[in-house]
């Protein structure tokens, strides 16, 4: 008893214990632990503004619904809806999953007549031909637009969820990571460019856009709750699969998305032989598309199409412009499209943005 009221000894005794070993961390690790139910409220707020703002986009647009026009792209409109009314007409199976232009009648007999288009994989119309079959009716004009308004607010959730996400992470409260967010939405919501193509316009390009978001929303779910981890990375591979049979952009997105997981998690402890079946499985899915996508190139003999175009969308040849990739680019890219959809300035914060 002396002994315990005594402050050296009781420093002393302290000293003589065994100390906890301290937990290991990650790079990926910042100071807050987030609870998935106590992070609930602020995101059902947060997707019941984005709701309501986004149903406002689509009373405003209800004039243009159901209806093409001559302006922009909307051609890739069209063209989407030939490539899904063939599919429906002679099954997707049938069709060997080809985007031709042409019907299969006495007029078109070969299928070089019928125009395969091989630029990119048919992932796009995937959606369009599960949504035709269900309703027992083929494609149409509602229906392809009603796809792009859906794809609109999947984005404009998917952002506001990955940066309220990210806050919380960051260690702020709810409300402050709720206000931090709400931008992210209303920019995607309201700005030119996603209202007039999340309608009107529908191809590759857009459906890649709305699985990109579904992507960061679900990297930062599994970042900010390790224990949904699993159903995360189950969620991802679909989605990566599907932006793999879609677009080119997903093969920057796939291992971009590799590499952060890499930085973020490289003083992970886990078993060599584990994080190695990790990233098997993680390309698997990047494999399976690419094996599909092979088979039909090679099946069709388009590979020299494929690579014409390749050569054109890049830049290396001027077959079909009179100036060159960079005049190309800047042209189009930052005195037309960006300042067209989403403000004059836009070009700058970009830049100021990607240099941060």
């Amino acid at each position: 008893m002396k002994s315990a009221r005594n402050p050296k000894a009781r420093g002393k005794r302290a000293d003589n214990l065994p100390r906890q070993p301290e937990a290991k961390s990650t790079i990926g690790e910042l100071p807050c632990r987030v609870e998935p139910l106590r992070s609930v409220n602020g995101l059902v707020i947060l997707l019941s503004l984005t709701t309501a703002v986004f149903a406002y986009t689509v009373a405003i647009r209800a004039p243009w619904f159901g209806q093409l026009t001559d302006c922009s792209h909307e051609w890739c409109t069209a063209t989407s809806l030939i490539w899904a009314q063939n599919w429906y007409r002679e099954g997707a199976l049938q069709s060997g999953f080809l985007l031709l232009e042409n019907p299969a009648s006495p007029e078109f007999t070969t299928l070089d007549s019928r125009s395969p288009y091989v630029s990119y994989p048919p992932g796009s119309i995937l959606p369009l031909h599960v949504l035709s079959l269900l309703r027992g009716r083929e494609p149409d004009l509602p229906l392809i637009m009603g796809v792009s308004l859906a794809g609109h607010w999947l984005v404009a959730a998917s952002l506001a969820a990955a940066v309220y996400w990210l806050l919380l992470k960051c260690g702020l409260p709810m409300w402050n990571a709720l206000l931090g967010a709400v931008p992210a939405p209303l920019i995607e919501l309201l700005s030119p460019s996603p209202l007039y193509c999340h309608q009107n316009f529908y191809a590759m390009d857009s459906l890649a856009v709305v699985l990109f978001a579904i992507c960061l929303a679900l990297e930062t779910a599994r970042w900010t709750f390790p224990r949904w981890s699993t159903l995360a990375d189950a969620l991802l591979w679909v989605m990566l699969l599907l932006g793999y049979l879609t677009d080119w952009l997903f093969a920057l997105v796939g291992p971009t998305l590799l590499v952060c997981r890499l930085v973020l998690e490289w003083r992970d402890r886990t078993n060599w032989r584990q994080r190695m079946l990790g990233t098997i499985v993680y390309w698997s899915s990047a494999m399976l598309a690419a094996g599909l996508f092979i088979g039909q190139l090679t099946i069709l003999g388009r590979w020299h199409s494929l690579y014409d175009r390749f050569l054109e969308r890049t830049g290396l040849t001027t077959a079909r412009n009179s100036y060159g990739f960079a005049e190309f680019l800047y042209k189009f890219f930052w005195e037309e499209y960006v300042p067209g959809g989403y403000g004059a300035g836009t070009a700058w914060l970009l830049l100021a943005a990607i240099s941060a």
